[in-house]
This record gives structure tokens, sequence and C-alpha cells, in this order.
């Protein structure tokens, strides 16, 4: 099955395999650098500590909202409706200068690319231990 992970989830279920897919493997958290928790989208904007903090914030549910830093209540403004009060992603923010994608099948990296544009960046001499 092929498909985006939402569907393939639900048709698993349908099918009596429920799945359960972690957004950060335990594997992978110690290359994450940085603290990453849970919250709701409510919970942070109503705590004043939490959104003058700086902290970085995405959905865990696709395309809710564009991930955001939160500095200021106008940065909570483009976060949607409080009457929609999603799981959110929240962390300490961190410069990215690339992004890459790894494509893993039985435990093994079989492809990694960038993701989106980093032209400009010098990957070249790059190398992974596939």
């Amino acid at each position: 099955m092929l498909d985006y992970i939402e569907q393939c989830q639900w048709v698993f279920k349908e099918f009596g395999h429920p799945t359960y897919m972690d957004c950060y493997p335990e594997i992978l958290k110690p290359f994450l650098k940085r603290k990453i928790w849970w919250d709701t989208k409510n919970s942070f904007s109503r705590n004043e500590k939490k959104w003058l903090a700086g902290y970085f914030i995405k959905p865990v549910k696709d395309k809710a909202f564009t991930w955001k830093i939160i500095r200021n209540t106008a940065d909570l403004i483009a976060c949607g409706s409080s009457m929609e009060d999603y799981e959110i992603l929240v962390s300490e923010p961190i410069d990215i200068l690339a992004e890459w994608r790894c494509f893993i099948m039985y435990d093994r990296i079989i492809d990694v690319r960038p993701y989106g544009s980093v032209s400009d960046l010098n990957y070249q001499g790059l190398s992974l231990p596939l």
C-alpha cells in the first residue's frame, strides 16, 4: 500500500491492524538536539509564559496550520480558531539551514535527499554510511 500516512493508518485500522506512528521515534531523539513536547493549541495560547518564550510550534494534524515561532499574540492569530483545539508539538527554535528526507525500509536507510531548496548550500561532501 502506498498513500499518505493518515490514509494508510485508516485502512490498516479498518482491516483490524491499527498502527501507531510516533512523530519522533526514540532511536532518532538524540539527533534532535532539543526538547520536544506535546501540548494543545488552546493550552499553549492561554499561558503567557509559553507564548512569550519564543517556542516553535507545529500541529500534529497535518496542514491544520503552518508551523510558527510564537513570540506574541499576533503570532497566535494565524494558528486558527480556539474552537479547534489541535494537538501541537512544541520545541525551542533552532536555525535550520537545510531539511533532508530519509527513506527507510525494514529499518535500513535506503535513500537520503534534500527536501525543498538547498541549492545555496554546499553538501557535495556529505557521506552517509548506508
